[in-house]
């Protein structure tokens, strides 16, 4: 005669019956977490995840379909802000903002009233700003040649920042 399996020690493993595999299903298409299902049936989270994975993934998939309907209706119907959020989570388009920045009046940026050691610093603020390196006192030759910086700087004539 064969002999008997002992039960192994804790709670016997939670099987859930078809109704509660239902109500999982409708809260998540509700938009309720595992953590509302784990306090409604008074179960651990962890067992309420591992139990009713898939009525948590397909009640979940329902509640943002028809949240998407939702919102493309009112987009559809001219609301202007579900219209900005469908184009923005749905087509990619986004906000972009642009600073230009002009002298006194509007005019280009001058360096031209900058001492040399404040033409200096803002050379070197500038170099280290696109990963340069800093001329410190003075220019060294390699530093020199950095036209795209100087461009910045409004200074291509070569007056600003040369060595004296």
């Amino acid at each position: 005669m064969p002999e008997k399996r002992k039960r192994g020690r804790g709670r016997p493993k939670f099987e859930p019956t078809d109704d509660q595999r239902n109500i999982v299903k409708a809260l998540a298409a509700c938009g309720h977490a595992a953590n509302d299902v784990a306090i409604y049936f008074s179960l651990d989270v962890k067992t309420v995840r591992r139990a009713f994975r898939a009525e948590l993934a397909e009640g979940r998939t329902f509640f943002g379909a028809r949240l998407a309907v939702g919102i493309a209706q009112k987009a559809l119907g001219g609301n202007l802000t579900a219209i900005i959020f469908m184009l923005k989570t749905q087509f990619g388009w986004r906000e972009t903002n642009r600073t230009e920045l002009t002298g006194k009046d509007g005019q280009p940026l001058s360096f031209s009233d900058l001492s040399d050691d404040a033409a200096r610093e803002l050379m070197d603020a500038l170099r280290a700003s696109l990963g340069l390196k800093a001329s410190g006192a003075g220019l060294d030759q390699e530093n020199a040649s950095d036209s795209h910086v100087d461009a910045l700087a409004g200074a291509t004539d070569g007056g600003i920042g040369q060595p004296g």
